[in-house]
């Protein structure tokens, strides 16, 4: 038997091949909170659950070990549904952690077919293969490096330049930083249009004043692999269609970037009210100091995690450490250069790399 954990158009793929492979299919409804469905999972005695692991809002914490709960209590294999997680995320990573084996990670049905039938033939079962040398250290670098995803509750709301504020503030601190462009808005390839800079265009990536910054997605898995101590993703606005809420909820750190203004206000309550954005800090912009009061009022329970950015006219010029200082404290790894270099009328023209 294989059971399946989730909402049906999630999961309408499993069918076929549960089908195909003479297994009968039991369901069991999605839930934001997986202790909710436990006793009903327990019911049964599955050889496979599969669990579609976007339907949480839980802590990953409280997702792993509620699966290999159910599924040590059953002795079942558990399958994990994740279309969009990377094999690094944090939740991933943990429930390796814990011996699961069995993942569905593509995107589209024909990909997750194949995947579910390989782990049904128990093709990802843990294997003796010798790692090259020069495999483990590219696979330090992706589990040693940081993830930081930044969206906006509206368009220009400022995202981008908190994305850039946060490469800079860990630079100051000495630690090696870039920024990812993960929407469709092409600021990076704009820029570098008008701009003196550097520019790679087979991997996508513009250097400027001295900030490495990628716009093509698809070489994501190669990025990961760069040494980088930080990746700053910047994923645009929330309520885009390109937006990928299962990549930015796996990140290490998830920020909101929130607005006060009035026409700003409803989808600054939007956030505030949907689930799966309560474990995530939030940024006000442009709030002035009067208002900053009220907002802390209005933010309630998620007072705590609220923060005031100071006025960023130029996003590479660090504005105030002390802010990213509160949200993200790093000790410094190097001895930082004061002095301030000379600009030209156009700022960067020069020394720009």
């Amino acid at each position: 038997m294989i059971l399946y954990i989730g909402a049906p158009d999630e999961g309408y793929f499993i069918r076929s091949v549960a089908k195909t492979k003479g297994q009968e299919l039991q369901t069991v409804s999605s839930s934001p909170h997986i202790d909710t469905q436990i006793n009903e999972i327990l019911s049964y005695n599955p050889e496979y659950m599969i669990f579609a692991v976007s339907q949480y809002t839980d802590s990953i914490d409280e997702i792993a070990d509620a699966i290999s709960g159910c599924t040590t209590a059953k002795q079942s294999k558990a399958i994990i549904l994740a279309p969009g997680y990377d094999q690094e995320s944090r939740l991933i990573r943990l429930l390796k952690s814990k011996g699961h084996v069995y993942y569905i990670l593509a995107g589209d049905s024909g990909s997750q077919k194949e995947e579910l039938e390989r782990c049904l033939a128990g093709f990802y079962k843990e294997r003796d293969i010798e790692v090259s040398q020069e495999e483990q250290e590219r696979e330090a670098k992706v589990v040693n490096s940081k993830k930081i995803g930044i969206t906006g509750s509206c368009n220009r709301i400022g995202t981008t330049t908190q994305a850039l504020q946060f490469v800079k503030y860990l630079q100051f601190k000495g630690y090696k930083a870039c920024y990812l462009e993960v929407n469709d808005n092409h600021y990076v390839e704009t820029l570098a249009k008008y701009y003196e800079s550097a520019h790679d265009e087979y991997l996508g990536k513009v250097t400027f004043a001295k900030v490495d910054m990628y716009y093509k997605q698809e070489h994501l898995p190669v990025l990961l692999q760069q040494g980088y101590d930080y990746y700053i993703f910047d994923f645009g606005c929330y309520s885009d269609t390109d937006f990928n809420k299962t990549s930015f909820l796996e990140k290490d750190l998830r920020i909101f970037c929130m607005g006060s203004k009035a026409d700003e206000m409803p989808h600054t309550q939007g956030v505030l009210r949907n689930e799966f954005y309560k474990d995530v800090l939030y940024i006000y912009s442009f709030a002035s100091d009067p208002d900053q009061e009220d907002i802390v009022d209005l933010m309630e329970e998620r007072a705590e995690n609220t923060f005031f950015a100071s006025w960023s006219p130029d996003p590479f010029i660090l504005a105030n450490p002390e802010t990213y200082e509160k949200i993200l404290p790093v000790e410094a790894v190097i001895a930082k250069d004061t002095k301030k270099k000379k600009r030209g009328l156009f700022g960067r023209k020069r020394d720009t790399r």
